[in-house]
């Protein structure tokens, strides 16, 4: 099981990189959605198999516009190390990314999104598990919560929770038990949302 935990959202599996229903529509951001300059603190959480916490630390990614594929897209850099973490774009069927070593990009947050529905993501696939859910992070409650979680062939890889504008305000990563089957699976990192300035 790969893990590339923010840096993450994601990187193997055969990844589209364009959509054949696009049709080069991009629509601009609105609300509270990611744009230039927006900026996001994280609390990252890491455990070991025993489920107990390794580590803890807070991370700071800022957006910046690039040119990716011949088009637009957000940069999300980690602000100590000026590292770039992943890039997002907004297409009609909802937001897209990608990361510096992949070589495309896939569906990240689907709008609108419908409980039981999937969609291929760089792991393998997503599937839609509640639009319509509550949660408390660091940074607040929020009501209307869209939950998606992420398998690959073998198991559970991830799970997302998003807020209204694409915002992630909560990500779980598992990877697979020492000696285990891959099914067998433990919670190996945690990213909380503190603050987000759009």
């Amino acid at each position: 099981m790969k893990k590339i935990i923010f840096y993450l959202w994601i990187g193997l599996i055969s990844i589209v990189s364009c959509n054949p229903n696009d049709e080069g529509y991009e629509p601009q951001p609105s609300n509270n959605e990611p744009r230039n300059g927006s900026k996001w603190v994280y609390k990252i959480t890491r455990f070991n198999e025993a489920g107990q916490t390794t580590d803890t630390f807070n991370v700071t990614l800022k957006a910046t516009e690039i040119t990716y594929d011949n088009s637009s897209w957000l940069s999300l850099v980690e602000q100590d190390g000026q590292t770039q973490i992943i890039a997002l774009k907004k297409k009609s069927d909802g937001w897209w990314y990608t990361q510096p070593s992949a070589t495309g990009a896939s569906l990240w947050y689907k709008t609108p999104a419908q409980v039981g529905e999937s969609f291929p993501y760089l792991y393998g696939t997503c599937s839609v598990m509640a639009t319509n859910t509550s949660l408390i992070v660091p940074a607040g409650e929020y009501t209307v919560v869209t939950k998606i979680d992420g398998h690959d062939d073998n198991s559970l890889e991830d799970e997302f929770w998003f807020a209204q504008d694409p915002v992630l305000i909560k990500l779980n990563t598992y990877d697979a038990l020492s000696g285990q089957p891959q099914s067998n699976v433990y919670k190996k990192e945690t990213w909380e949302l503190v603050s987000y300035i759009p």
